[in-house]
């Protein structure tokens, strides 16, 4: 039961510390605190049953068994309040972005220090898993916020580190490119659900213009 609970435990941490699942994690922080909190008990109750008079082990070691047990049950494990705030400040983006009021920058920048997301590829980073978190068979009550954490994170890669886009290329292509992006106006191309520019545009009956993939995930969602 012991080893069971530290593999368990180890999962959780790496689940916690993939690439891409900052803001996500930062949103399910309750979740992950109350897992945490059952698997600490959990090693707690496994300590104390553990026949450690039939061990074989010394008294330093049975000592420092006995302290861990005690210290397990007295474990509060509570929400950081750093935490609190930070995913208070992300729920007010989303209702702004749902309610079509465009953020200020200084409202999302704390957000992404906080959750240490400072170039282009970090935001990147994110959406990439929270798209493959969408195209997994997940809870069907986590995709609003699952789709709408991918329109703030593609609000911020387009707003805020759209430099960064031409950080690799030279500086000849990086003229012609920004000369062809000056001729366009990519607000009119972008996608109303995931903000990002349009790949396979569709119509659909009411005359707005979406993201095939974007429109699709929205309607399975209900």
């Amino acid at each position: 039961e012991l080893h069971l609970a530290f593999q368990k435990i180890q999962f959780l941490l790496e689940d916690c510390t993939r690439d891409g699942v900052r803001v996500w994690i930062l949103m399910k922080s309750h979740f992950v605190a109350t897992q945490f909190r059952v698997l600490i008990r959990t090693v707690a109750t496994a300590l104390d049953v553990l026949p450690l008079g039939s061990m074989d082990v010394s008294r330093e070691i049975k000592e420092l068994v006995e302290l861990v047990a005690k210290q397990a049950r007295k474990a509060k494990l509570e929400l950081d309040p750093d935490d609190e705030s930070a995913m208070n400040r992300v729920i007010l983006i989303l209702n702004q972005f749902e309610n079509r009021f465009e953020p200020v920058p200084s409202m999302i920048k704390p957000v992404l220090d906080y959750l240490e997301i400072k170039i282009w590829n970090d935001c990147n980073k994110e959406i990439n898993f929270l798209d493959e978190e969408i195209g997994l068979d997940c809870d069907e009550r986590e995709v609003p916020l699952l789709s709408s954490l991918v329109g703030f994170m593609s609000y911020c890669r387009g707003a805020l580190f759209e430099s960064s886009v031409f950080g690799n290329t030279d500086q000849t292509d990086s003229k012609c490119n920004l000369e062809l992006l000056s001729c366009l106006n990519p607000e009119d191309f972008r996608c109303p659900i995931s903000l990002e520019l349009m790949t396979d545009p569709v119509t659909v009956s009411t005359g707005q213009t979406y993201d095939r993939a974007s429109i699709q995930k929205w309607l399975n969602a209900g």
